[in-house]
């Protein structure tokens, strides 16, 4: 199982059965998970409308260091002045798909990422 790469997020849906459709946005979510051990989470803009508006392409939203222990994806975000981690259970991961799940307290989230 290859993580490593660039995904695009495609849809999420959490166990309340609440489906988002992250497709025909006007950017898309980029998941960048490289072999040295450190990720970036950034949007980058599809729709030529906003590219005319000169805003940057790229906007980063997350990034840090990542490791997959089994099926636990443990992903360690910097921020400013600290940091915070997430856990994720690797469902599904072929050549084309990545399927993660996330549950707190309140629900389960899936997402669904296709390689870019």
């Amino acid at each position: 199982m290859s993580l490593t790469g660039r995904w695009v997020l495609i849809k999420s849906e959490d166990s309340g059965s609440r489906k988002t459709d992250h497709q025909n946005q006007p950017s898309d979510v980029i998941l960048n998970i490289r072999k040295n051990g450190y990720f970036i989470v950034y949007d980058t803009f599809v729709d030529p409308k906003w590219r005319k508006k000169g805003l940057p392409l790229i906007q980063e939203r997350t990034s840090g260091q990542w490791k997959l222990e089994d099926s636990l994806l443990t992903m360690i975000h910097d921020e400013k002045d600290t940091s915070y981690s997430e856990q994720f259970k690797v469902i599904r991961c072929d050549g084309t798909e990545l399927v993660t799940e996330r549950s707190n307290k309140k629900t389960t989230i899936y997402r669904t990422y296709g390689r870019k």
